[in-house]
């Protein structure tokens, strides 16, 4: 199917419930953080890292896309949606 006015495939309607997925970039320093926190099998400091770095850049990464953020009882409960 084909957009006459464009000239480009036209894009199939979203699913009801279309899937939130995001990229994020890790700098240097934080993927050396990550690969010493998964070598080591230190939970605590992955938690910690979650909260500190992986959350933080998922919401900015939403955002950006217009993704749902997480609502305050998924943040309570350690959760993102999806």
């Amino acid at each position: 199917m084909m957009s006459h006015e464009t000239e480009q495939p036209a894009r199939p309607a979203p699913p009801a419930r279309a899937p939130r997925r995001t990229w994020f970039e890790l700098e240097a320093p934080e993927v050396i953080e990550l690969k010493r926190i998964v070598w080591d099998k230190d939970a605590e400091t992955a938690v910690t890292f979650f909260q500190a770095v992986v959350l933080p850049k998922v919401r900015a990464a939403a955002e950006r896309h217009g993704l749902a953020l997480p609502t305050p009882e998924e943040l309570e409960h350690e959760r993102l949606p999806g």
